[in-house]
């Protein structure tokens, strides 16, 4: 018995791509490089996708890849087997041996890389309280500093020589000493103008 002729194939096994069409088979893998196999190695594939975490038997696999099991030989489907398993270890997929009975594939859970963010959420739940309450402390005495810092401030107008200005004191008692020396200046300045 011949095996029937391929049809094209899509297939997921995990994050990684089984692709077949009458140019060849491929397996891509979640890096996006790709690893051309043979059209045997895809059926194989094939196979143990469908029955999915079930075993599929070796006389299965040599059927659904040959066709028949007269035509190999008897380390045919190991080859396969072992070719297949070189790249699918890349993306840490597994075709695993069942002593007597076959083979079955041991694909990662996708729900697993899912729940990772939350695990590292949990993970690292004290270091980010941590700098939660850090930044609140923080972001407390800044904004408390500056108003503090600017209550003691005050901002006067001043009118001297009919020129109006404003001036920022730091402290009130230093209003007098502006316009005390102010006037020191006016009365020197007056001073000097009236000596020929």
């Amino acid at each position: 018995m011949l095996r029937p002729k391929l049809e094209n194939l899509n297939a997921s096994i995990g994050n990684c791509l089984l692709q077949r069409n009458e140019s060849g088979a491929e397996l891509i893998l979640s890096n996006k490089k790709s690893f051309s196999i043979t059209a045997p190695e895809s059926c194989i594939l094939e196979t143990l996708i469908k029955n999915d975490k079930l075993i599929s038997t070796k006389e299965e696999l040599v059927i659904s890849a040959w066709g028949s099991p007269d035509i190999i030989g008897s380390n045919s489907l190991p080859v396969a087997i072992t070719n297949l398993r070189k790249v699918l270890k890349l993306d840490n997929i597994k075709i695993v041996n069942i002593p007597r009975k076959g083979y079955k594939l041991n694909i990662p859970e996708s729900e697993a890389s899912l729940d990772l963010p939350k695990q590292i959420k949990l993970n690292h739940y004290p270091k980010y309280a941590f700098w939660s309450i850090y930044s609140t402390i923080l972001i407390t005495i800044i904004i408390g500093g500056y108003f503090s810092f600017w209550h003691e401030f005050e901002i006067v107008n001043v009118n001297v020589n009919n020129q109006s200005s404003q001036i920022c004191l730091t402290k009130k008692d230093e209003l007098e000493l502006i316009l005390t020396s102010s006037e020191k200046q006016v009365a020197f300045t007056a001073a000097s103008q009236t000596v020929p």
